[in-house]
């Protein structure tokens, strides 16, 4: 149910894995709850949401929490990440993707420590 919710919420939002996209499923009773993070490749702009449901609609609701972030502002976040505002994509040297490249794998491991902090604070884990 997890994994599905996961997979649901990732689809809706095109997310890979060089894409700052973050989203966590727990069950507990019988309910599954949910935390998403989306953020730019500069971690300046950081949209964060949760839902909470039946874990029978996993898939369901991980789609709608996608959905809601995708309102929120992260549509736009993507956007420019995917390149599509910019007529010749995100990189347009390869110095470019080089750079972004390094600073994704350090965005990576501080949108992990977020998330563990968050989880800490939330969930006393």
């Amino acid at each position: 149910m997890r994994i599905e919710a996961e997979r649901s919420y990732l689809a809706k939002l095109e997310g890979g894995c060089q894409v700052p996209i973050a989203g966590h499923a727990v069950l507990e009773n019988g309910r599954l709850h949910m935390v998403g993070m989306v953020s730019d490749l500069n971690a300046e702009k950081i949209i964060r949401d949760e839902i909470s449901g039946k874990s029978e609609d996993a898939k369901k609701l991980g789609r709608e929490l996608a959905t809601r972030m995708l309102k929120a502002g992260a549509s736009e976040i993507l956007d420019v990440i995917y390149g599509r505002n910019n007529s010749c994509g995100i990189f347009s040297r390869v110095t470019d993707y080089l750079f972004v490249s390094l600073d994704i794998s350090e965005f990576s491991l501080n949108l992990s420590r977020q998330i563990n902090l968050y989880k800490e604070t939330r969930w006393g884990t």
